[in-house]
């Protein structure tokens, strides 16, 4: 075997090594489709319980920061979130603004561009300072905090911070902290590691000629 193929085959046996020596990892826990649905029904629940409108209001859906290294669906936490708040019914969802949680609806103000266009009836565009500012902002900020338990596990904890603020005042009406946790365990995925490194030497006419053996064992972490 040439020279050139023993170093190649030496860093692959290396690289064996290192890949299995960190396979102890913690597997990934995402926020499931469920969990996004009861953390908005639980937040809409003690909104509702905590503030009552007398009067029309018009909601609004601003930012919710995602600070964590999952890829979780705002907009779907959010339109959960104002569908359950909207069981008040004097609280209604404005669609032509918003944060980064939502797309607002670009037809809103597509249809407004036509009162230029001649093409249209005029009777049939909508007029002018028809459309309704909202009272309320909706926001969050979702986070993710891991600790350690012991060698083999660590708790994570998604803390999902709701807030409602009046949009005329400033001030905060309505905020909700709602937390998932998860204790996460070593990956049980099967690992390879190399216990024995056997090199044999065979002779032939010319040169000797090496040929490294791995003996692997298989075993469960």
């Amino acid at each position: 075997m040439k020279n050139s193929s023993i170093i190649s085959y030496f860093i692959f046996v290396v690289s064996v090594v290192f890949f299995f020596g960190c396979a102890k990892n913690f597997e990934p826990h995402t926020i499931s489709y469920s969990d996004l649905k009861e953390i908005a029904y639980q937040g809409a629940k003690s909104f509702l319980e905590e503030y009552q409108a007398n009067d029309k209001k018009i909601l609004v859906i601003s930012d919710f920061s995602n600070l964590t290294n999952q890829d979780i669906d705002v907009e779907l936490l959010s339109r959960v979130l104002a569908r359950e708040i909207r069981k008040n019914k004097n609280i209604n969802l404005t669609n032509t603004i918003s944060g980064n949680a939502i797309k607002v609806d670009e037809m809103v103000y597509g249809a407004r561009e036509l009162r230029n266009d001649k093409e249209f009836d005029l009777k049939t565009l909508t007029k002018e300072g028809k459309l309704i500012a909202p009272d309320f902002s909706l926001s969050g900020k979702i986070t993710q905090k891991t600790t350690p338990i012991n060698k083999d596990s660590a708790r994570i904890d998604y803390v999902f911070l709701l807030t409602l603020t009046d949009i005329k005042t400033g001030l905060v009406i309505w905020d909700k902290d709602i937390i998932i946790s998860r204790v996460v365990q070593p990956s049980e995925t099967v690992a390879l590691q190399p216990q024995i490194i056997q090199v044999q030497k065979q002779k032939d006419n010319n040169s000797p000629e090496i040929e490294p053996k791995v003996l692997m064992q298989q075993e469960k972490n």
